[in-house]
């Protein structure tokens, strides 16, 4: 069954000696860390990044998610499951689709 959290947190080990929160409430299904930044998955098929966070200063104002723009909602419909994947130094998102007639699912990639 999948998780699904209304936060995003972080700490960096070694660096934190909590957890630190990041702004913005949205519905997250993943997430994954890749060149240097943290890509959370919505419930809704979009993509939030969260910048910065090696050089984050605990003192100052939390950080924030922002939509990565080149990445819509579930472009394809309704999927099963969406993933995000780092295979061959790339991001993708993964869209998984059951089809209920022919009992086969289907797999969409889409990079960004």
């Amino acid at each position: 069954m999948p998780m699904v959290s209304l936060r995003l947190y972080f700490c960096r080990p070694g660096k934190d000696e909590s957890w630190n929160s990041i702004q913005g409430d949205y519905h997250y299904s993943d997430i994954t860390f890749y060149k240097g930044n943290l890509y959370a998955l919505r419930c809704t098929g979009e993509v939030d990044v969260v910048n910065g966070l090696h050089d984050y200063d605990v003192s100052s104002t939390a950080p924030a998610a922002s939509l990565v723009g080149s990445v819509g909602q579930n472009e394809w419909g309704d999927s099963d499951r969406n993933y995000l994947v780092v295979s061959n130094n790339d991001l993708l998102k993964v869209a998984t689709y059951y089809d209920f007639e022919s009992e086969v699912y289907s797999h969409f990639i889409r990079s960004f």
